[in-house]
């Protein structure tokens, strides 16, 4: 839980928690993750009914926030191994 909130949800590279450009800037993984899961949900919204959408918007969230998860761990293993 804590990588999560120290690589997904909060980027931790020296910004400070003031101002909403740089709270933005700090969730962007976060917000690219809504951005991902609302646009494959947009797709995905004329072959369910408005019920079965939420299940599916889930779905796709926790997809694109694990796809975002496996970059960041890559990155990390990259960079680390220089």
């Amino acid at each position: 839980m804590r990588w999560i909130v120290a690589h997904l949800f909060w980027d931790k590279t020296g910004t400070e928690r003031t101002g909403f450009v740089r709270g933005l800037w700090a969730t962007r993984k976060l917000s690219a993750a809504v951005l991902g899961s609302a646009v494959l949900t947009w797709w995905e919204w004329v072959k369910h009914h408005p019920p079965e959408i939420v299940v599916i918007a889930l779905i796709h969230f926790i997809f694109v926030l694990a796809l975002i998860a496996v970059i960041v761990q890559i990155r990390r293993w990259f960079h680390h191994a220089r």
